[in-house]
């Protein structure tokens, strides 16, 4: 049962759209958290959604309400759209969501899309895909965020609030000018660091070594090397 502000928002986005006020409609969904829009569409019918999700045109954000629909429903909205749209918001998604999404298209299409992908990207899908659905390998994430042992805090945590993806980062891997490992420094380390103190990284790599390999290493979405 939708509740008093979901329900208000349903009954305004069907009148809209059948009065065919897109304009009006867009500036709604462009304040609505994506979360919310999600949850939206669990009552509108499949043109309906149609209808809504064109209405986004910022890829991040229809990345986000498509994350938060089952997996099924979001594959028939992007069977609806231009191959470029589709490839577009596949590739603002982290890779392990770009490949479950993948997965759920029909095959010509996928290969499509994995083809019209940069190739980072479809690299990262065909890796994920040659693991069994629900093993550990398929949820693994080979994104990362890394910066140099030579940069200070202050610079580290303003190319963390750069990222697109800074919300999921947990650690950032700190490189030598040869980009290999030296250690991993928690965010929540980082922040206690003086701002212009060169990272104090965590030297003890193996340990995080090993929980990579079982893809739980808590790297940030995103390879970066700052």
């Amino acid at each position: 049962m939708a509740g008093p502000k979901l329900q208000l928002l349903l009954e305004t986005t069907r009148r809209l759209i059948r009065r065919q006020a897109t304009a009006n409609l867009k500036r709604i969904i462009d304040k609505t958290h994506p979360a919310d829009i999600a949850h939206l569409f669990e009552y509108l019918n499949e043109r309906d959604q149609g209808v809504t999700f064109d209405l986004i045109d910022d890829s991040e954000r229809a990345a986000e309400v498509l994350s938060e629909i089952d997996k099924a429903s979001s594959a028939q909205l992007l069977e609806g759209m231009d191959r470029p749209r589709i490839t577009e918001i596949l590739q603002a998604m982290s890779s392990d969501d770009r490949a479950d999404f993948i997965s759920e298209l029909p095959e010509e299409l996928a290969e499509e899309i994995l083809s019209l992908m940069a190739k980072k990207h479809s690299e990262q899908v065909e890796d994920l895909l040659s693991y069994e659905e629900d093993t550990a390998g398929r949820i693994m994430t080979p994104d990362f965020f890394a910066l140099t042992d030579e940069t200070s805090a202050k610079e580290a945590i303003e190319a963390i609030q750069k990222a697109s993806e800074a919300e999921m980062v947990f650690y950032v891997y700190v490189v030598d000018d040869r980009g290999h490992l030296v250690g991993v420094i928690s965010l929540r380390q980082l922040i206690t660091v003086p701002p212009h103190q060169k990272t104090q990284a965590n030297h003890d790599c193996r340990r995080h070594q090993r929980a990579d390999r079982h893809g739980s290493g808590g790297g940030g979405q995103g390879s970066r090397k700052v």
